[in-house]
């Protein structure tokens, strides 16, 4: 059993999102584990408009309970995804983990972090119009290159963390 964990801050929109791309994606796998988590304890809920939007992109999210990272999580993944570079920071400084990809170039893009809806919209209730835009093109990112993390460790071994990592078996 090989587990897959992405990691955000709040696990409610950028790791949740990769999460239940790569579920639906993986389908009946049973040989992967995906999960997610975020590096904050607090108690964030899924925003309507994320969970709405994943909706029509066949992700049901409403069940999904969001997860604050731990040693354990970390430890039981055999490859981690850091969404931003704040949260690869995170896992240097915490977790002696330097060696955790981005999201991006785990998908073999360009390596960027992904912003959270916040970072990029500052007040949703002035400007809904440019929130929902925003939700929808960051979903779009994610849902559309998380496959490609299947197909981008095919035959290669690259590795992080200290430990080689593969996705496809």
């Amino acid at each position: 059993m090989h587990r897959v964990s992405f990691i955000c801050t709040g696990n409610i929109f950028r790791s949740l999102t990769a999460e239940y791309a790569m579920r639906k994606y993986l389908g009946d796998n049973i040989d992967i584990l995906v999960a997610s988590a975020g590096t904050e304890d607090f108690p964030h809920v899924v925003h309507p408009f994320v969970r709405d939007y994943l909706l029509t992109k066949g992700l049901d999210v409403s069940h999904h309970c969001r997860r604050t990272l731990t040693p354990e999580i970390l430890n039981d993944a055999s490859f981690v995804i850091a969404m931003s570079t704040e949260h690869r920071n995170i896992f240097a400084k915490r977790f002696n983990r330097p060696y955790v990809p981005l999201f991006t170039a785990a998908c073999d893009l360009p390596s960027e972090p992904l912003p959270d809806v916040e970072d990029v919209v500052i007040d949703p209730y002035i400007d809904p119009e440019h929130l929902d835009t925003s939700c929808r093109h960051h979903c779009r990112v994610k849902t559309s290159a998380t496959p490609s993390l299947r197909h981008t460790r095919a035959g290669s071994r690259k590795r992080y963390s200290g430990r080689n990592y593969r996705l496809v078996y």
